[in-house]
């Protein structure tokens, strides 16, 4: 499925979030977004990671966790309430990628949607055609190899609502000058044969939180 959209791109060229506790003033805080499940999923691994490590610490980190409903219209408003309620210093928003196999670091987003089985959009309409994560990629695909967890670059997330989340994002997170970014997981091992465990993701993503924090 996203390598249909990215071929288009080319051709062109509500359930309560989790929030946590208010973190005191001295904490760092890193907010972790997932989504609520969709279509034929039943669980969505990304939103079960962003509930896991919802108010727990990492270090001297606090996570926020806060999981997204699977819509245009409402993911990213619930999002930007999250960050403007504990104004993060980084930001790693999570989605499950139906077809992966492995934890996917996404490198850029898109100025394009696709919401309607016929229609294609903007984003933002004013806005550039590609913006370009903010986090360390290279830093944490290197360390989610160290430890064992099977991960890959990804430089396109897609034309829903993923990416849709994604762009939005990297605008605001631009804003602040804070790091944010995407990043893909597979099914668990329980929905697809070549899924992942859910202690393994979430070791990763941990990982991801805390060299993101270090960089």
């Amino acid at each position: 499925m996203k390598a249909l959209a990215l071929a288009m791109v080319l051709l062109l060229a509500f359930p309560v979030p989790l929030f946590s506790a208010s973190p005191s003033p001295s904490e760092e805080t890193v907010l972790v977004s997932g989504f609520e499940p969709f279509d034929r999923w039943d669980s969505n691994p990304s939103g079960e990671l962003a509930h896991a490590l919802n108010d727990t610490m990492l270090g001297d980190v606090h996570v926020v966790g806060v999981v997204l409903p699977v819509s245009f219209e409402d993911a990213y408003p619930r999002l930007r309430m999250a960050l403007d309620r504990y104004s993060p210093s980084a930001v790693i928003a999570l989605g499950l990628d139906g077809s992966a196999r492995a934890i996917e670091v996404e490198r850029m987003a898109v100025n394009l949607e696709h919401p309607f089985m016929f229609g294609f959009s903007f984003v933002n309409g004013s806005g550039p055609l590609l913006r370009h994560t903010r986090l360390p990629t290279s830093a944490i695909l290197a360390a989610l190899h160290d430890d064992g967890v099977d991960a890959r670059r990804s430089w396109f997330a897609g034309l829903y609502v993923c990416n849709h989340v994604f762009y939005r994002l990297l605008g605001n997170a631009a804003r602040r000058d804070v790091s944010a970014g995407f990043i893909h997981v597979p099914p668990l091992s329980s929905q697809e044969p070549s899924g992942m465990p859910f202690d393994v993701m979430l070791r990763g993503i941990r990982t991801a939180v805390n060299v993101t924090v270090a960089s």
